[in-house]
């Protein structure tokens, strides 16, 4: 008890922390159950969802006429998907290894004229 009244502030820091220690280690626990929690819901749902998504539908001739609309459907997208990103693609033109060489001089040369109209000197 006398140790206790000569260090009055290292009593209390020793206090704060002790509750501080415990008001951390409640809150772990309670982090954790939630978290258990959380782990088992997850679990449990997506072990549905597979069991769901592997199930073989009933083989009656409404499920298979849905199973064409589908497909119809998806071929549809695929083939409006595959004009729109023809229609977006630049047009190629063939060219032979000379004609390649030609195009790269004039580009060359076109690049230095402009840099020299505008003052920037170009590497050698």
């Amino acid at each position: 008890m006398n140790w206790v009244k000569e260090n009055k502030f290292l009593t209390g820091y020793i206090a704060v922390m002790v509750i501080g220690v415990g008001a951390l280690g409640y809150e772990v626990y309670a982090a954790s159950s939630a978290n258990d929690e959380a782990s088992d819901k997850y679990t449990s749902q997506a072990a549905e969802y597979n069991r769901l998504r592997h199930l073989a539908p009933f083989p009656s001739r409404q499920n298979l006429e849905s199973y064409d609309e589908q497909k119809k459907e998806a071929a549809e997208v695929i083939d409006a998907f595959e004009a729109d990103l023809a229609k977006r693609a630049f047009p190629l033109e063939p060219m032979t290894p000379s004609g390649l060489q030609d195009k790269l001089k004039a580009s060359v040369s076109a690049v230095r004229t402009k840099a020299e109209s505008a003052g920037v000197a170009l590497p050698d």
